[in-house]
């Protein structure tokens, strides 16, 4: 146990550290994810209506003029930036939450009991140990969004053009285009395809060495966290992790020839 003066400085941690989440709640930050992209999208589509869509019906009640958001450059970004967020958020949260949940709880009232404060906490102990999981995220949504095409294709009602001046046109969008619509250059877009390919190598790397060094960087040789884990190896024993390990009894020979 513990002794009384530490509990008031382990209680915070435990209102920092991320708690179990329920199947309810697994469900609801997964329900984007399961969601049908198609219907998603399009429901996407006429939320952000011209003339009857939610949107522009929220905002024209601040007196703001309908919008088009299918035309209009930064409008039809922020559209499908809305779609793609709402669906990647919840899933991208539960990788989080894991990784956050594999962190010992000792280390975190380790740190507390050495006067660590919650925001120090998290970004000396939390955020280098979850450096694996951001690489993850960070190179799955690089990759995402090089690929994108079914959210900007559905938004413009199927049309591989991307908006009438391609506003909004992807690459995938574009090799789409290009090999099955008037074009039919299959050369053409498998040659664009390749390239695609080794542009999302060449940032999968690029983004790998950049990560990399942004989450060792704040992980120096004699940073809190790795002091912590020092701390809970000299000191955590095998019945409890704030008991001390019992010093091992040396047995004189002088003892062993009585005995």
């Amino acid at each position: 146990m513990l002794p009384a003066r530490n509990h008031v400085l382990a209680a915070p941690v435990r209102t920092m550290t991320p708690t179990a989440a329920t199947p309810q709640t697994e469900k609801r930050r997964l329900a984007a994810y399961a969601t049908s992209l198609a219907a998603a999208t399009i429901v996407f589509a006429e939320l952000y209506g011209r003339d009857y869509g939610l949107i522009n019906w929220g905002l024209g009640i601040f007196g703001v003029h309908h919008i088009s958001w299918e035309t209009g450059n930064w409008t039809s970004q922020i559209a499908i930036s809305t779609i793609v967020t709402w669906r990647w958020t919840g899933y991208n949260a539960l990788i989080y939450l894991a990784a956050m949940q594999a962190i010992p709880r000792d280390v975190y009232e380790a740190a507390a009991i050495d006067g660590a404060q919650a925001f120090r906490r998290f970004w000396r102990i939390t955020v280098p140990l979850i450096q694996p999981t951001i690489l993850f995220t960070v190179i799955i949504s690089t990759i995402g969004g090089m690929q994108l095409f079914t959210e900007p294709l559905l938004f413009n009602y199927g049309k591989p053009q991307g908006g009438s001046l391609n506003e909004f046109q992807t690459i995938s969008m574009y090799i789409y285009e290009t090999v099955f619509t008037d074009n039919y250059s299959a050369g053409y877009g498998a040659a664009m395809s390749w390239l695609l390919f080794l542009v999302i190598i060449g940032f999968a790397v690029v983004n790998l060495m950049l990560v990399r060094r942004s989450v060792r960087g704040m992980l120096p040789k004699n940073t809190l966290g790795r002091q912590m884990l020092s701390k809970l190896q000299v000191y955590a024993g095998p019945e409890h992790p704030h008991s001390a390990q019992k010093p091992e009894t040396l047995e004189l020979p002088e003892a062993r020839r009585a005995g």
